[in-house]
């Protein structure tokens, strides 16, 4: 359930532009080396978290502004920096972030090492480290694996009004159209009796983003989260 950008409303991926004010906020905390401890694994496969556009999410092993470690995670993204130069793709997923609630700083990682005439090289990578979001996949969770399709049925529904929540406010008071929401990027938190707490989104990195038209109404945009959301979270056949 990757971006696309094919309703006539779609602008492109967000963000559109990076302003000046936002190069002097972004990726100015240095090297964040320090806070890099390991690189976590997905809860669906188990494997270290890289893609196309990160080179890895790291648990924190260290505080920062007043979050203990075990409260944040540091992201490191695919992009090798040459002069410095950040590409709007960092910028877009730094400012989702923090319009999300999760932004904590932002920085590099800086990468040391003796090329073949003996001499240090440093390249870089943007970095940011970000609030952790509680939870787990649902189909990852005991309730889940235990239960029938109606009641899985049901906690999809119960997901879905939450997600959905999260998404109209980012479409509507920021025209930015969330657009990976699949298994992988909703953590939820059920309480002992397998009831929904919370569910919320994660991953704001490209492409998963679009900028819309600021015209486009309520209507379209909840249309097309149904079907998004149909096609990515089908119904399970009840007995």
């Amino acid at each position: 359930m990757r971006a696309e950008t094919k309703e006539k409303w779609m602008i492109g991926f967000w963000p559109t532009r990076v302003t000046p004010e936002d190069e002097k906020y972004y990726f100015q905390s240095g090297n964040l080396n320090k806070y890099l401890a390991y690189n976590l694994v997905s809860d669906l496969d188990r494997k270290p978290i890289k893609g196309k556009c990160n080179a890895g999410v790291y648990a924190s092993a260290l505080s920062y502004g007043g979050y203990r470690p075990d409260q944040l995670v540091v992201k490191v993204l695919r992009q090798v920096l040459i002069r410095d130069r950040i590409d709007d793709k960092a910028y877009g997923e730094a400012m989702a972030l923090k319009l999300a609630g999760l932004y904590v700083t932002s920085g590099k990682e800086v990468l040391t090492r003796r090329n073949c005439f003996g001499f240090m090289l440093s390249t870089s990578r943007p970095a940011i480290i970000m609030k952790k979001v509680e939870g787990m996949p649902v189909v990852k969770t005991s309730t889940w694996i235990r239960a029938n399709n109606a009641t899985r049925n049901k906690m999809v529904n119960d997901i879905k009004k939450r997600i959905k929540v999260q998404l109209m406010d980012l479409a509507l008071s920021h025209r930015i159209l969330y657009n990976d929401f699949n298994f992988g990027n909703i953590h939820v938190v059920l309480d002992n009796n397998g009831t929904l707490k919370e569910a919320k989104l994660l991953d704001y990195g490209y492409p998963g983003l679009i900028a819309i038209d600021p015209t486009t109404k309520k209507e379209v945009l909840e249309d097309y989260f149904e079907r998004r959301w149909a096609w990515g979270w089908p119904r399970y056949k009840e007995n």
